[in-house]
């Protein structure tokens, strides 16, 4: 153990101090009074180390030119971390870098909150993020950009086939790629989600 014992004369008090505190220093302490016959008190030490998480970890899923927005927790630090740098595929991002649309905000406190936001995402911007504070292990999450298929059909001329084995004429429209609307004469309807 690597612990010294201090008398506090002011209090009557016998005080144990831990430097450089470690994991392995956690566990039962017992102070012994020497009498007869001996008297102790046990106090139980848990050690929290730093933590860092990145809210919605593991993997996230960003349509293809929508806001990636990360954000970055590092709890249980003696203090705010001095730094704190974000990774993408294990090399720093650049703030100013010629992709542009990159920012981050960080709130400096008993927890400190990153947020990385990258604007417009694009298929370069799938891989792993890495939010790296100095004194607390890095934490990282996959991003995978989706690309959507927008199929955008403009009056697409199509035949419907009718229950009386009549044949209508008619046109589809799409609506933001999300659904197709089916429209024929004779005022059939169908659509198609």
């Amino acid at each position: 153990m690597h612990g010294t014992s201090l008398y506090e004369p002011s209090t009557g008090d016998w005080v144990l101090l831990i430097g450089s505190v470690q994991r392995r220093d956690g566990g039962v302490y017992e102070c012994q009074i020497s009498t007869t016959p001996p008297r102790s008190h046990f106090v139980s030490l848990h050690i929290i180390e730093p933590r860092t998480e990145i809210l919605g970890g593991g993997d996230l899923h960003i349509n293809t030119g929508s806001t990636i927005n990360l954000t970055c927790l590092v709890l249980y630090h003696p203090h705010s971390p001095d730094v704190l740098t974000w990774l993408h595929q294990g090399k720093e991002i650049h703030y100013d870098s010629a992709r542009g649309g990159v920012s981050v905000v960080t709130e400096a406190g008993e927890v400190t909150r990153s947020a990385l936001l990258i604007q417009r995402a694009t298929a370069n911007d799938s891989g792993n993020y890495t939010c790296k504070p100095s004194g607390a292990e890095p934490a990282t999450a996959r991003v995978h950009i989706l690309h959507e298929l927008w199929v955008e059909f403009q009056r697409y001329e199509i035949m419907l086939w009718g229950t009386g084995g009549g044949c209508y004429e008619g046109h589809m429209t799409a609506n933001g790629g999300r659904y197709a609307q089916l429209t024929a004469k004779m005022g059939l309807m169908v659509s198609v989600y």
